[in-house]
């Protein structure tokens, strides 16, 4: 087993904009949409998001919304709060919602400055301030309204990990069917049948209500990865 740092941020919007409805969309450095939805004002809503900054090139920026339901749609991600300009650099926002309760405060330290800066980096902090101020407003996050949270917790996690360079693991992991189901994956990608080496894998989770559902990840070549089972949901 190990241990499992978590860093997070946390804008806990609540019922602090009961005239606002911003629409979310959730993007994953794959360009795939994971979700998106209208954000209704609730006491113990947030959002959430890591604490590390994800760079992305203007190709991906130029990506249309698929998502019929957003008022986003059609509409490249980079007019979209959910890219951020930051010192020449373009930076995904990858952002969901979450529940900022007693529960979650009981499992992560949170305080409302940045007491680990190396850990909180401060390109995805200020991206991250920038998606939020879009979405509800100049001053969202300003100490006396709903500042940033800075959330920290340690999982102690009993399960396999696998680390290495991505065609490495992917290989060893098709090859070794119970390492496999040990981490949850499902099926690695593509298939042998494709004539192509693995680029990453399809993976099986449960949320925090209990439904079950399927991710897939890309892994960038010549990478190195851990992959394992995490335990607990955000």
């Amino acid at each position: 087993g190990f241990n499992e740092h978590a860093y997070r941020l946390v804008f806990h919007y609540g019922d602090g904009f009961p005239d606002l409805e911003p629409e979310l969309v959730t993007v994953m450095p794959d360009s795939v949409i994971e979700n998106s939805k209208k954000l209704t004002a609730k006491e113990e809503k947030g959002l959430i998001t890591y604490a590390y900054s994800q760079r992305v090139t203007a190709k991906f920026g130029e990506t249309l919304v698929d998502a019929a339901d957003s008022g986003w749609n059609k509409q490249p991600y980079c007019k979209t709060p959910f890219i951020q300009q930051h010192r020449g650099k373009r930076l995904l926002v990858q952002t969901w919602p979450t529940t900022f309760n007693d529960k979650f405060k009981e499992t992560f330290k949170c305080e409302t400055f940045n007491w680990d800066p190396k850990r909180f980096e401060e390109p995805a902090v200020e991206a991250f301030r920038k998606c939020v101020e879009a979405l509800f407003g100049a001053g969202a996050t300003k100490e006396s309204k709903r500042p940033i949270q800075y959330c920290h917790k340690v999982t102690n996690n009993e399960n396999l990990c696998f680390v290495g360079k991505t065609e490495t693991l992917l290989l060893y992991l098709r090859e070794h069917p119970e390492e496999m189901t040990a981490v949850d994956i499902k099926e690695i990608t593509p298939p042998p049948t494709a004539g192509r080496p693995p680029t990453g894998f399809i993976a099986n989770g449960v949320d925090g209500k209990g439904r079950t559902f399927e991710k897939e990840f890309i892994l960038e070549p010549k990478t190195k990865y851990v992959i394992y089972k995490k335990v607990g949901w955000e």
